[in-house]
């Protein structure tokens, strides 16, 4: 299991912060866990793109197998998981700094 942060969330897809590289095209399943909100969330997905951060770190962007429910992104909201940077924006930044876990 890899750990990492939850950079952006959009219905099709997630952007992470992970501390190693993973390959493009690499399976994963993005977990989304938060207990404050009781939210438990796997995710089948494929990395499909990587690149260094300044601080060593990489950001990567994987696309979801399925897409995320607008039910369970109400969830997110309500438990303060996920706020709405731009109102006009389609994808959600992440609040929590408890990060989803890729394997």
């Amino acid at each position: 299991m890899i750990e990492g942060e939850l950079i952006d969330l959009s219905r099709h897809g997630v952007r992470l912060r992970t501390k190693i590289r993973l390959s493009q095209q690499e399976s994963i399943t993005v977990r989304l866990r938060d207990d404050k909100a009781a939210v438990d969330l796997a995710i089948p997905g494929t990395v499909r793109w990587q690149r260094p951060e300044q601080d060593g770190t990489w950001s990567l962007g994987c696309a979801l197998a399925r897409q995320v429910d607008w039910e369970t992104l109400g969830e997110l909201f309500l438990g303060n998981v996920l706020v709405m940077d731009d109102p006009a924006a389609e994808t959600l930044e992440a609040r929590s700094d408890e990060g989803p876990s890729t394997s």
